[in-house]
């Protein structure tokens, strides 16, 4: 039933959810002095939005029966995983986030 399927991703992903997004919260806003706060914050509140509605559309596939099962669903979670786990570990050892575009321009 996909009615049940779609219930049951949508209750487990907000569980996923939090911990990705506090990865987001914490790499966003390290390192910045007072007054160089708002960006980070702009920053991690266009992530959430994206990420929770992302999250909201693939529930909605599987509910209508556009997506059959919800192998999207959990990449779209190891996606952001890993882009998480990037920002943090880059964050975390002051490297850039695009050294390799910065490095060439």
């Amino acid at each position: 039933n996909p009615l049940l399927v779609s219930e049951l991703c949508w209750r487990i992903s907000k569980v996923v959810m939090v911990p990705v997004l506090i990865l987001f919260a914490l790499a966003s806003n390290s390192g910045y002095s007072r007054r160089q706060r708002l960006p980070g914050f702009v920053i991690a509140l266009g992530i959430y939005f994206v990420y929770y509605n992302a999250v909201g559309l693939l529930v909605g596939m599987i509910r209508n029966g556009t997506v059959t099962d919800s192998t999207m669903l959990w990449l779209l979670h190891l996606l952001m995983l890993v882009a998480a786990g990037y920002f943090f570990w880059c964050r975390s050892n002051n490297r850039p986030l695009l050294g390799r575009l910065n490095a060439a321009a």
